[in-house]
């Protein structure tokens, strides 16, 4: 799953664009964006922030340097925990070269103490988006912590691993109604890409970059 890994598996699979969504940081963002070029992929911006009530965020901006200061804001709200690779996993941040740069001790999948809505006009300020990701899920979704999907913050969307899901979770949670389901791989493996995606119509005509912030602002 390095970047270059990501972005080629997403050509393989026909895939005209892709997000980067890592646990509560945008370090690789850099590298992706990089390999993104080479292949000919539209790399969007991404992360998936885990907030201060343990509910899963994915968090897309129209522009690198916007996630990047977010992450680097991020990373302060995070709880002071060392990783420990043998249980976790290595947190590995790449180059633009494909190499590893260094690893990051810092735990990823801990609790930001940004709560929800918190988080939500936070990403704003950073011209972000931010929706509620696999509310169809049992942990980490808002509907699993909460209990209900609440009327604040004012989400336009919501995420769904599972698009046969969505009856059975409109029904229990009549708020989503008049909400904007989209579905997500939520691919932590490079054998799930391709398992869910959306369309965007895009001019063909915009240059490279514009055209990931042309998808972002597209849902703003």
């Amino acid at each position: 799953m390095t970047p270059f890994d990501i972005a080629g598996m997403a050509k393989v699979n026909g895939l005209d664009a892709v997000a980067l969504t890592d646990h509560n940081t945008c370090l690789n963002l850099p590298a992706f964006f990089h390999a993104c070029n080479y292949y000919g992929i539209i790399p969007i911006a991404g992360m998936e922030l885990c907030t201060a009530e343990e509910i899963h965020l994915i968090c897309l901006f129209p522009r690198l340097e916007s996630a990047l200061d977010f992450s680097s804001f991020v990373e302060k709200t995070l709880l002071n925990i060392k990783n420990k690779p043998d249980i976790f996993g290595h947190q590995i941040i790449y180059s633009i070269n494909e190499t590893e740069t260094y690893e990051c001790d810092l735990l990823l999948s801990s609790a930001s103490s940004l709560t929800l809505s918190e988080a939500f006009y936070k990403i704003n300020s950073y011209g972000g988006i931010c929706y509620p990701a696999h509310i169809d899920r049992p942990s980490f979704s808002v509907t699993s912590v909460l209990g209900i999907f609440p009327d604040e913050p004012p989400f336009k969307y919501f995420e769904l691993s599972n698009a046969d899901n969505l009856i059975n979770i409109s029904t229990k949670h009549q708020k989503i109604k008049t909400m904007r389901s989209l579905f997500g791989s939520d691919s932590h493996c490079l054998s799930k890409f391709g398992d869910s995606f959306g369309y965007f119509i895009l001019d063909d005509n915009l240059p490279w970059p514009l055209k990931s912030e042309s998808i972002i602002n597209s849902l703003l």
